[in-house]
């Protein structure tokens, strides 16, 4: 059978007669967004991959700054990313309250780092939580790399830590 697409313009799910037949030709109707723009996703997931990376823990003692995941795109593939958190929340305080962070590094193919999601807190305070989190749609080419880190520069004291991330691999 032959497999034909309906114009870009096709709004969502177009009726068509029988089972998506018309004489005998299968027609796939492509999904769009709101402005009738199709949407990517219809040809490249040939083979997705989920990629999860996490760290979690509670009690860390403070510590300089550590990488506790790192996620490179591999080559002819690409990466579309679903969630990444990042969360603090001091467990026990200080003797002397210091900068703590958790943070997601973004290194794009042959350029340099940048800090692309960022928690930091430099109180004492016990149990006032830190959270951000981004992503839906960003979209990583091969050799790209994001890293999970942190770091308490605290006299004492501990922190309940995460760094997350979430995405879908696939042919490029």
């Amino acid at each position: 059978m032959a497999d034909l697409w309906l114009p870009w313009y096709a709004q969502g799910n177009v009726t068509l007669p029988g089972p998506d037949t018309i004489d005998g030709v299968t027609y796939r109707v492509p999904r769009v967004d709101s402005l009738a723009r199709q949407i990517v996703a219809e040809a490249r997931y040939l083979s997705p991959t989920k990629v999860t990376q996490l760290y979690s823990a509670a009690g860390v003692a403070p510590h300089a700054a550590t990488t506790r995941w790192t996620y490179t795109v591999p080559a002819n593939k690409r990466a579309i990313l679903d969630i990444i958190s990042v969360f603090l929340l001091r467990d026990a305080a200080p003797a002397t309250a210091g900068e703590a962070l958790v943070y997601v590094n973004f290194t794009p193919s042959g350029g340099s780092t940048t800090a692309f999601l960022l928690v930091g807190n430099i109180t004492a305070v016990v149990g006032t939580p830190q959270y951000q989190s981004a992503g839906a749609g960003w979209m990583l080419g091969a050799g790209d790399a994001i890293g999970g880190l942190t770091a308490d520069g605290s006299t004492g004291g501990t922190y309940r830590l995460m760094v997350t991330l979430s995405a879908t691999e696939f042919d490029a």
